[in-house]
Parts: C-alpha cells; sequence; structure tokens
C-alpha cells in the first residue's frame, strides 16, 4: 500500500531503512493489485521494489494477520532469518541471518546481527527479545550493513518501527485469549495535542500465560509469560523547519525461563540412583547418571526448587530531530537505554536441588548519538554522517555441574571461594556428598565499549536505465573490561574424577581426608583493546522497464574484536584464563532481481549471494578432560576461513480478486573451510539449515453488509541444522514443519475485526537448540522446544 506523507513526514522518514516483499500482503485484500509498502532503509522513501538489497517487510495488516507479537515469530515467513530462544530466556534470542548467528550468549557479546527500535540500536542481546505492539513495519536487511546509519554489522540488521502520532484523534487495539491461559491486550490511542504544533501516540501492552509445560512432581504451570510495555511517542513541528520526535518506552518481564529439557532421556530428565553407603545410611543427595533414548513428553519436565524464573526491567529513550535546510536536511538521533536482566534457571532438567543450576544477573547502560547529512544534488543522492555509541555491561553468572550448586551462589560474600561455602553447605555433620567430579563457578565482567564511525552513502543516476552505488565507512571499537573468576573443582584420586562408582559417599566432616581432591582460586584479569577497518559497499543497478530492477553488488563488513564472558579451565593444569577474539571480516557478493508481472498481480524477488569470511568469531564447546576431572568449557575463537552461498526467493501474488498468496524458499550452503582445529574442518556453521520455506494462502469471502470472511493458512519448513560447529550427531536439530490456521471476519466498514486461529496445528515438537558438547558428560542436552498445538480468539478495534 503506498503510504502518503506531508512534507515534514517525508523529511523526518527520509534516512530511514529498506524493505520487501513479503509485506505485498495489503490490508486490503479485496483489491486485485498488491499494493507497496514504502520504506526507509536507504534514509529515502522509496517501494520496497526499488531498493537493490535483499529484504523482507512487514506491515501493520501482515503482523496482524500471521499473529506476530515477539521477534521470534518473524523468522517462520522470513527466508534465511534464524530466531530461537537461547538459555537466557526470551528476552534473548539467538538471532541468524544467512547462517551468521551470535558466537556468544554473554552479556558482553559482539552480535553479527544489529537490531534497531526506532533507529536507536539495542546492542544488548538481552533486549532482542522485546514485545512488538503498535508496530507500523518491520524490516530485515540480509548482507553487510554500514553505510547508512547506526552501528555496522556482518550478516543483516532488523529494524522496528513503531507507529507515529496521527493528526486526528485515533484509538484502538487488541485483546487475544487462548490456550493456556494467554491472555494478551494491545491498545492505542493518538492525536493531536496542540493543534499541528503537537502530536501524541501511547501505547500498552500486556502478555500473560500459565504456560504449556508442568513440572512433573508438584504439577506445576511453568514457562509462563508476563510481559507489560508501554510507550509513549510525541512529535513537534516546532517551526517550519524543524521537526522533533521523543520517544519513550518501558518493559518488564516477570515469568518463567525457559525451560531446558533432556531430549536424550526416555523420561525426559536425568536418572537418578537411589543407594545407601557402606554404613547403611541413605544419603540425602542423590547421584544422577546418563539415560539413553529420546524424550516422549515435552508437556512435563523436573525442576528443583532454584528454577525462580526470568526477571528484566528495560527503559529506552530517544530524541530524533530533523532540520530542513532546503536541499539539504540535518538528522540527529540521540538514544537512552538502562537494562537490567536476572535469571536463574535448573539447567540439569531434574529434581536434585543440588546437583546443577545457573544464576545471571546483567546491568546495562548505553548512550548512542548520531548525526547525518541527506541532500540530493543533480544526478547524487546521498548520506553522510558521524555515529557515536558508549556502553557499559556489568554481568555476574554462577553456574554449577555439580553435585553441590549452592557452592556458587557467591553474591552475599565474594571474598568467600566456592570451597568456603561449599564446606558450610550444612550444618548436619552426617551429610553425605558423592566423591567425584564437581564443577563450581562464578564469574563476573565489567565491560565498557566505545564505538567511533564515520559514513558516506550516495545513488548515482547515470542514465535513464542505469544507476550505481557507492558507500564508505570508518569504524573505531574500542574494549576496556575487568573480569573476574572464582572457580573451585572437586576431584577424587582413587575414583579417578568420574563418578564411577555411585555407591561411595563421604561425609563433609571425613572430606578433609580425601588426597587430591580439591582445586580452588580466584582470578582477576583486565584488558583493553581497539579495532578499527574501513568497510564499504558498491552497486551496480540496472532499470529495463518501471517493473523490473536488476542489481549486482560487492561490500565489507566488519565486526570488533571483543572477549568471552565465561573463563577457559585448563583440566591438565588447573589454571584458568579469559579468551578474546580479532576482529571479523566479510567480503560478501550479491546479485538480484525484483520484477512485477501482470499489471502487480505477481511480485517475484530472487538474490544469490557469495561470502567469504576472514577470522570468523565462533563459539566452540569442548569437554576436557585431565588430572583436575572433566568439565565443559565454552571457548571463544577465530576460525581463519569460511565461505557461505545460498539464495532466496520470495512470490507474492494475486491471481484472482480477494486471493492473496505469498511464498518463500531459501538455500544455504556454509562450510568451514579453514578450521582452527581438525574437528571443525569442511563442517557447516551453527543454526544454518540447508533448506527453509514458507507460505500463506487466504482469500476474502465477500459477504454484504456482514464485511469479510477471510480464511487463511500458513506454514513453514526448515531443513536440519546443528547446534554447534563439531556437527556432531547429538548436536543435530532434525527438520520440521509448522502448519496454522485461522479464520477471520472485517466488519464491512473495516474497523472491527476477529480472528480464530489454530497454530502447530500438526502438533509437531521443534527443538530449537541446545548445547550437548557442554553438558552431554552429564547426562543432559539442555534442548529448548517450541510450544505445541495452540489456539484463541483475537478481536481488534480501530477507530
Amino acid at each position: 500500500m503506498q503510504r502518503t506523507h506531508s512534507i515534514a513526514s517525508h523529511q523526518r522518514n527520509k534516512m530511514a531503512a529498506a524493505v520487501t516483499l513479503v509485506a505485498a500482503m495489503t490490508a486490503e485484500p479485496v483489491l486485485a493489485q498488491i499494493e507497496e509498502i514504502v520504506v526507509t532503509s536507504q534514509r529515502r522513501a522509496e517501494s520496497v521494489q526499488e531498493v537493490p538489497i535483499s529484504i523482507t517487510a512487514m506491515d501493520r495488516s501482515t503482523l496482524e494477520k500471521l499473529n506476530i507479537t515477539k521477534p521470534t515469530d518473524i523468522a517462520a515467513q522470513t527466508p534465511n532469518l534464524r530466531m530461537a530462544n537461547s538459555n537466557f530466556g526470551e528476552s534473548a534470542p539467538v538471532i541468524g541471518i544467512r547462517g551468521i548467528t551470535n558466537a556468544d550468549f554473554s552479556a558482553i557479546s559482539n552480535t553479527p546481527v544489529s537490531v534497531y527500535s526506532d533507529g536507536v540500536v539495542l546492542n544488548n542481546i538481552q533486549l532482542h527479545g522485546m514485545a512488538l505492539f503498535d508496530t507500523d513495519r518491520i524490516e530485515v536487511l540480509r548482507g553487510p550493513q554500514g553505510t547508512l546509519f547506526g552501528r555496522n554489522s556482518t550478516s543483516g540488521a532488523l529494524q522496528f518501527i513503531s507507529a507515529k502520532p496521527s493528526d486526528e484523534l485515533e484509538f484502538g487495539g487488541q485483546a487475544t485469549i487462548g490456550k493456556f491461559n494467554k491472555q494478551r491486550i494491545e491498545a492505542y490511542t493518538s492525536g493531536a495535542i496542540l493543534g499541528d504544533k503537537l502530536r501524541g501516540r501511547i501505547a500498552i501492552a500486556s502478555d500473560t500465560s500459565d504456560g504449556w509445560v508442568e513440572e512433573a512432581e508438584t504439577g506445576k504451570d511453568v514457562q509462563g509469560t508476563d510481559n507489560k510495555s508501554a510507550r509513549l511517542t510525541l512529535d513537534s513541528q516546532v517551526t517550519d523547519k524543524l521537526f522533533a520526535e521523543f520517544r519513550f518506552q518501558h518493559q518488564k518481564i516477570d515469568g518463567d525461563d525457559i525451560v531446558f529439557h533432556n531430549s536424550k532421556a526416555d523420561n525426559n530428565q536425568l536418572g537418578l540412583i537411589d543407594t545407601v553407603n557402606a554404613t547403611g545410611t541413605k544419603p540425602n543427595i542423590p547421584v544422577p547418571t546418563t539415560q539413553g533414548g529420546a524424550a516422549k513428553d515435552f508437556s512435563k519436565v523436573s525442576l528443583d526448587d532454584s528454577f525462580k524464573g526470568e526477571e528484566a526491567d528495560s527503559s529506552l529513550a530517544s530524541l530524533k530531530l530533523n532540520y530542513d535546510f532546503g536541499d539539504i536536511t540535518l538528522t540527529s538521533i540521540t538514544g537512552f537505554v538502562d537494562h537490567e536482566h536476572e535469571t536463574r534457571n535448573d539447567i540439569d532438567s531434574s529434581r536434585v536441588s543440588e546437583f546443577s543450576y545457573q544464576y545471571a544477573n546483567t546491568e546495562q547502560k548505553q548512550f548512542s548519538q548520531e548525526f547525518r547529512l541527506a541532500g540530493v544534488n543533480g544526478r547524487f543522492d546521498w548520506v553522510t554522517g558521524v555515529y557515536f555509541f558508549d556502553e557499559n555491561v556489568k554481568g555476574d553468572a554462577s553456574f554449577s555441574l555439580s553435585d553441590i550448586s549452592h557452592s556458587v551462589d557467591l553474591r552475599t560474600d565474594p571474598s568467600q571461594t566456592p570451597f568456603s561455602v561449599f564446606t558450610q553447605l550444612t550444618s548436619d555433620p552426617t551429610t553425605f556428598l558423592p566423591i567425584g567430579n564437581n564443577t563450581a563457578r562464578r564469574n563476573t565482567s565489567d565491560q565498557d565499549l566505545t564505538s567511533t564511525s564515520v559514513f558516506g552513502h550516495t545513488k548515482i543516476t547515470l542514465t535513464d536505465k542505469w544507476s550505481a552505488t557507492l558507500g564508505l565507512r570508518w569504524t573505531r571499537d574500542e574494549k576496556d573490561i575487568t573480569q573476574f573468576a572464582n572457580t573451585c573443582l572437586i576431584y577424587d584420586t582413587d575414583n579417578g574424577g568420574a563418578l564411577d562408582k555411585p555407591e561411595t559417599f563421604i561425609s563433609r566432616d571425613d572430606l578433609q581426608a580425601v588426597p587430591g581432591f580439591e582445586y580452588c582460586g580466584a582470578r582477576t584479569e583486565k584488558a583493553s583493546d581497539a579495532w578499527e577497518a574501513f568497510t564499504g559497499r558498491a552497486s551496480i543497478e540496472y532499470t529495463p522497464t518501471d517493473d523490473l530492477l536488476t542489481y549486482a553488488s560487492i561490500s565489507r563488513g566488519f565486526k570488533g574484536g571483543g572477549y568471552t564472558g565465561i573463563p577457559e579451565i585448563n583440566l591438565s593444569t588447573g589454571e584458568y584464563g579469559f579468551s578474546d577474539v580479532d576482529s571479523e571480516f566479510v567480503l560478501a557478493y550479491e546479485i538480484g532481481a525484483k520484477a512485477s508481472w501482470l499489471d502487480r498481480r505477481l511480485i517475484t524477488n530472487l538474490s544469490y549471494f557469495y561470502n567469504d569470511y576472514e577470522d570468523f568469531q565462533d563459539q566452540q564447546v569442548e569437554i576436557q578432560t585431565g588430572p583436575f576431572g572433566s568439565s565443559g568449557s565454552v571457548f571463544l575463537r577465530n576460525i581463519p576461513k569460511v565461505r557461505l552461498q545460498g539464495m532466496e526467493l520470495e512470490v507474492n501474488a494475486e491471481p484472482v480478486d480477494n486471493m492473496f498468496v505469498n511464498f518463500g524458499l531459501a538455500y544455504l550452503d556454509t562450510e568451514i573451510t579453514e578450521g582452527n582445529r581438525p574437528d571443525v574442518d569442511g563442517n557447516e556453521l551453527r543454526f544454518a539449515p540447508q533448506w527453509t520455506a514458507n507460505f500463506v494462502l487466504g482469500y476474502s469471502f465477500d459477504i454484504g453488509a456482514l464485511g469479510l470472511l477471510t480464511p487463511q493458512i500458513d506454514g513453514n519448513w526448515t531443513d536440519n541444522y546443528y547446534v554447534d560447529t563439531k556437527n556432531t550427531q547429538s548436536a543435530e536439530i532434525g527438520d520440521k514443519g509448522i502448519l496454522n490456521a485461522r479464520l477471520r471476519w472485517d466488519h464491512s466498514e473495516g474497523k472491527i475485526w476477529v480472528t480464530a486461529f489454530v497454530e502447530n496445528i500438526n502438533d509437531s515438537t521443534v527443538i530449537t537448540s541446545s548445547l550437548p558438547a557442554f553438558y552431554e558428560s552429564y547426562g543432559s542436552d539442555n534442548a529448548t522446544v517450541d510450544a505445541p498445538r495452540t489456539y484463541g480468539l483475537t478481536i481488534g478495534a480501530n477507530f
């Protein structure tokens, strides 16, 4: 749908971000011609079909029709986009574009995908699971970005654009009820406050549910949702030349963590050996053992009392100013983010409270400032600017893969070592602890990141049919970090460091008599470094007709170096420290064609890409064994060379009046061509399925004065993929397909609508991620699983 703007509105949107094709699903499907979505990915208002980038865009109507309420929903209808819930809960999904995902799941990590909310980058991965409400559109840009705005990225960018204030009074919203006591409410009001000088918009959203997983012993519902969000937007035509827009958004999450399952066990939990020691006294801490076989029922899980859920409190404020000099527009975007996040989860999928758990706390503050100048001079349509970003992240993580998990809960007295707390675990001297392989860790990090960049971008009109685009960026990232680790390994020399004698127990008072049983220590490290690079983009575009755009481009992307948030432990020496990585670079080639056929009844967009990565930043998980026992460790490493190629096809059609058809197909081939260790050479990347497909099919029946009735089916299919670069069988996620059905009624005046929906009709079990290499020696793979079949009813109105 071609959107119109006032001159002031056009100027303030002139420099935003580009979008696509799935957006052809329109607000009024009765029209025979597919309507346009106007996007701003190249900092000018233009049709998605005029943008020489592989991009998918979804407007407000599409989001409503597909019931998209959170970022992870987008991937179902976006080729070569993967989004999966991670071990930090719904707040921090794993995001991957064209097979490139986060290299590290800690709060200080670099991400190859830049995520923006109304022009402000959300640098912390724990902000990427934001609630979507009162959203105007979403844009997914594939390929390296950075010559037009914001932070540079090596694989792509996501842009979330909220609805703007209106001139006239408007209000509306929607309410959803559904299975698992799903209750979601979204509402907004908008209009003029001081005539044509000041307009405002307020939007709120509440999303709650009981969760679809039941704790097997207590019957308690877990993996529930409790998200509250609110946004205030004010804009003002301050003078004839100055336009200002202020936005403040707050979100609070107080729900459950993502529940970890053990997909390798028959009963979806670790097995427990119930034994007595030599004296006939039953120990009060069971011993975990591995069980084989696939899980049969992911609707139940065993959790201990350390499962406390996820809490997050996030605020974002921004001020955007546009000043019109006539031929040149100056834009300033100032952004502030204040974020806190806390999670405590049971990572072993068992009722054993003293076996293992994970605790993490994050405090993040960021400031960003961008200045841009844009104008048109003859054949040159140009943008140039400077960008400054400053962030401080404090992280505190404790986790235990042992029978002494309470020993790492050191937040109240950081001076204590895990061992000192371990020996005070209980006042009962008859408490028995299993001898063997126990690991307790706590690590903190305090990182300052400063990024400065200068960029320029221009489109040159060569002839009526030929044009060229050139972009250049210089970036410098500086990091200063202090990290602290407090680690304890409990080891039994008699048993060889393994739980091969589960009947052997020892009392706390006798612990001192065990030879070579303990390695504990604390270490603090400080580091600072800077990375800088020139990156850019060049493309040539040929438009033989108004209905066809072809393009070829080459671009260079850059991601600065960094540090891992988790210490490495050498179990051969008992020493440990922190790892770092060098900068990552990519040289990306792309060719594409965007075409409209049959008087815009059919739109096809096709792209092919080939990328060469150098010093690719990768998360590698290993199980180490040595004189100090066995333990899983996360390593952040540079892989010398990675190659990937693939294609995206998107088709939108309205073959007859009232029918809409959308289809997407993606192919992806990734390979580590030069690995940093033998067991990854030639392997595929993480979260990189070879084939994915998606579709939407609907038809609107005109029922006269009663309005429109639209049945719709949509779905997606994902090929198998691996969750680590070792590509072991235990790290493989099988292929899965999802089918959804919806029935929507629209009032004849279009102001009221009702949708009944069933999602995951086939009740498919979709395992989205796991960490088998890290946890397999403890009998669990920490699998995360999407919801089973759900259903509900949504009622919406706009006045």
